[in-house]
């Protein structure tokens, strides 16, 4: 659903598109939605145009809102993923991109610090670096 709101759509597929997912968010718990999240952004046999950046961006900010902090793990598509998040957060083509992988980061940290420290301590210094400077506008 995330990969078809990355295309030109009509307003009336766009509103369909966008009742399903919400129906997804109110039948699979958030841990599964998450991870599944999770792995789409890290799979990187699909690329990802700015559309299904911003739809995936926008999706993944509301979950971890309604997640328990012990469903937020360090596993290596958990990595990757942030990994990618990083990277958009430097997007030169999209401020929005770079807002709302602000957001997310931002979300991630305040679900569980300690686990995102965890996850953080381990990517290389320059995306240490900019997660710092993205934590500390927000605090």
């Amino acid at each position: 659903l995330l990969q078809k709101m990355g295309t030109d759509l009509l307003g009336s597929v766009i509103g369909k598109l966008n009742r399903a997912l919400d129906a997804v968010r109110e039948v699979f718990p958030c841990s599964l939605q998450f991870h599944s999240v999770m792995r789409f952004i890290a799979d990187q046999t699909q690329t990802k145009n700015l559309k299904v950046k911003i739809a995936v961006l926008k999706y993944l900010s509301s979950l971890p809102n309604r997640m328990e902090t012990h469903e937020f793990t360090n596993i290596s598509e958990t990595r990757l993923a942030i990994s990618a998040i990083i990277k958009w957060s430097k997007d030169a083509k999209s401020a929005e991109v770079r807002k709302l992988s602000a957001v997310v980061i931002i979300a991630l940290f305040d679900l569980n610090t300690p686990e995102f420290s965890s996850i953080v301590g381990v990517l290389p210094k320059n995306f240490q670096q900019d997660i710092s400077k993205i934590i500390k506008s927000h605090i």
